[in-house]
């Protein structure tokens, strides 16, 4: 984990670092061919792991107003708030459910694990290798991830900056996907608390580094010549983001517009490095030299993200013992596509959708349920003051319709900060 920081810290210090060699055609050619699998949510930009959101089924665009918003809402800018999150942690276990499910045999991975570690067979990795194997053979593209995050909104102007790790799984294989993000944005709203038009707009810095697949068992026997000579892929992109909110009174409406590609700098350019050839220029003027600031036109891979559009319709009574009901449509613009390549319009539909409510019980305590792509989520809060806990046991779709890759997630997150 410290190397890969160690990675994404050089790049910030110097992004011209090419290492162009036959070592790396292997890597770029699979970039290149699973450019819309494994590896789609790495060349991307991050996206917060919300567990309010997560809950509610994946919706709640129009009524959640976290900092997390400034990550794909940014007309949360224009209602004069005044938060601090210092910080917020979050930690994502996925997979819940295939690892307790029963298998032919009668056992599930749980117990195979239990067993193992009874016998004393966790001696040799080797003997967990299958069962390692099983869970994440399936290609859902996500076994756990971290993030920890600190940020600020100020009336009309917000930033924030996120670190998210997460080990990642396709067809097989496994690879680790680091990205830093930083957002900066600014917004203002018309008219009162009961009938109010808010707009917003944010810029970020996206910084993405994430290793060449390797298999389980090498994943699994990790030292440091391993890591030494492992591939990575490091890049950045400087997207924007634009929203607009209408309320009147408990009903809100909200729309935005994420990616978007000005000036070609929501273009992802990256590079093939080794991380011991990253240890060498740590220690070399190079790392501070005046090349940072230089966009090489000769990057290894390049990839420039959709612009997507997402919708989100509300009901808020905005009370501490209130209810919240949203509804989105994410994702739009790729709507079309699906449709066309004769994807059921029943289940692109809803693969785009979700439904979700939240219950406010107690002044502290909230608790939170729907769909999200026709997979159910439930989740809840307590708020301690200056701590709030938020959990969420969800599922989302991977695939392009409801029901074709469903992975679920068990997500936690503890948060320090103030609110107005």
């Amino acid at each position: 984990m410290k190397k890969i920081i160690t990675i994404a810290l050089v790049l910030v210090v110097s992004i011209s670092m090419v290492f162009a060699d036959d070592v790396f055609d292997s890597f770029k050619a699979d970039l290149k061919a699973n450019e819309a699998k494994g590896f789609a949510e790495s060349l991307e930009g991050y996206k917060p792991s919300n567990p309010q959101s997560m809950g509610m089924g994946g919706a709640g665009l129009a009524i959640n107003d976290g900092l997390d918003s400034l990550f794909y809402n940014p007309s949360i800018l224009g209602q004069g708030k005044v938060r601090f999150s210092i910080p917020s942690a979050t930690v994502t276990v996925n997979h819940i459910y295939d690892l307790l499910k029963k298998g032919e045999d009668g056992t599930s991975a749980l117990d195979k694990v239990q067993t193992a570690v009874k016998e004393g067979l966790t001696e040799n990795i080797s003997d967990l290798i299958p069962v390692v194997s099983s869970l994440i053979g399936t290609g859902k593209s996500k076994i756990a991830s971290a993030e920890a995050s600190v940020g600020m909104l100020a009336n009309v102007f917000g930033l924030a900056m996120n670190v998210n790790d997460t080990v990642r799984s396709f067809d097989g294989t496994v690879f680790d996907d680091l990205k830093i993000s930083a957002v900066m944005g600014f917004g203002f709203g018309i008219g009162s608390d009961d009938v109010r038009l808010n707009l917003g707009f944010t810029g970020k810095l996206n910084v993405n580094a994430f290793s060449k697949r390797i298999s389980v068992s090498d994943a699994m026997s990790f030292n440091e010549d391993t890591i030494n000579q492992l591939p990575f892929a490091i890049g950045y992109g400087i997207p924007f983001d634009a929203g607009v909110t209408f309320k009147f009174h408990s009903l809100k409406a909200t729309a935005t517009l994420s990616d978007i590609n000005l000036f070609g700098l929501g273009e992802y350019k990256y590079d093939m490095i080794l991380v011991e050839d990253v240890k060498e220029r740590l220690n070399t003027i190079d790392a501070i030299s005046g090349e940072a600031t230089k966009i090489r036109e000769n990057s290894v891979y390049q990839f420039t993200p959709k612009m997507k559009l997402n919708a989100g319709i509300a009901f808020d009574t905005e009370s501490s013992t209130g209810i919240k009901l949203a509804v989105d449509v994410v994702d739009i613009l790729s709507i079309p596509d699906a449709l066309d390549a004769g994807y059921s319009t029943k289940g692109v539909i809803l693969g785009h959708t979700k439904i979700g409510a939240e219950f406010s019980l107690l002044n502290f305590l909230k608790v939170r349920g729907g769909l999200n792509s026709g997979y159910f989520t439930l989740g809840g809060s307590v708020n301690l003051g200056f701590i709030t806990i938020d959990a969420a046991y969800f599922w989302e779709e991977l695939g392009v319709v409801a029901g074709e890759k469903g992975l679920d997630g068990l997500s936690l997150r503890f948060n320090i900060g103030w609110d107005n």
